[in-house]
């Protein structure tokens, strides 16, 4: 049986993982403004706090958040961003 995890309690984990010499300073910095807020079957969605750092995950960090939130759950997840200042 597969573990379930929540998303809150691994985003701690992704953070890590992309500090580790995968992002810059600056692009940890955009994904830090953001907050976990849930997982939907394998679609996790995070909230930026405005467009801005919602383009920028959407456009050029994705494949890095998506590849560190999949090495941590096991599994093939999505990502979805949704802005809430």
């Amino acid at each position: 049986m597969e573990e379930t995890r929540e998303l809150a309690e691994v985003w701690p984990e992704v953070l890590a993982n992309l500090s580790e010499g995968i992002l810059t300073p600056q692009q940890r910095a955009f994904v830090a403004l953001t907050r976990p807020l849930g997982l939907m079957e394998d679609t996790a969605l995070v909230a930026a706090p405005n467009e801005f750092t919602k383009d920028v995950l959407e456009t050029r960090l994705r494949p890095m958040v998506i590849e560190a939130l999949t090495s941590i759950m096991g599994r093939e997840i999505r990502l979805a961003v949704t802005v809430d200042p």
